[in-house]
């Protein structure tokens, strides 16, 4: 049964490593749309300051009236792409600690059943030993 929870255990192994790569590719999606969410704000601060200031002319401004429906569009898509990107990190860490836990399920049934072999064998060789010492006759006194 030990070989069949090795190979368990290897694609155990697998399975976790796969999820570590998963939530490192989720991790960098994440870093990416946060990036662009920043962006895209900022993008919205300056030509509000820019048609805010008083050097802005009524081009300029009615320009950012122009703009702005479309830099607010920009701004929520960036928002909704990085939520949707977090919530892909968040299940990315859940499959990575299912497969954690899966594969430390697996490492504890080899060492209880390492654990359950070494005592059987202390077990028997105990034994050996108990049948050579009642099997041992005194010598005859001389």
């Amino acid at each position: 049964m030990a070989s069949h929870l090795q190979l368990l255990l290897r694609l155990r192994h697998i399975a976790l490593d796969d999820a570590r790569q998963g939530l490192a590719s989720r991790l960098q999606d994440a870093a990416l749309a946060a990036a662009a969410e920043r962006a895209a704000a900022l993008s919205l601060w300056r030509e509000r300051e820019a048609a805010s200031s008083m050097q802005a002319t009524d081009t300029a401004v009615e320009a950012f009236a122009a703009w702005l429906p479309t830099g607010l569009k920009a701004l929520d898509a960036a928002r909704e792409a990085s939520e949707r990107a977090e919530a892909a990190c968040a299940q990315a860490r859940a499959k990575l600690a299912a497969a954690r836990g899966a594969a430390e399920a697996i490492a504890s049934m080899l060492d209880a059943e390492a654990a359950k072999a070494r005592l059987e064998a202390s077990r028997r060789e105990q034994a050996i030993l108990d049948e050579a010492a009642l099997s041992k006759r005194p010598c005859p006194p001389l």
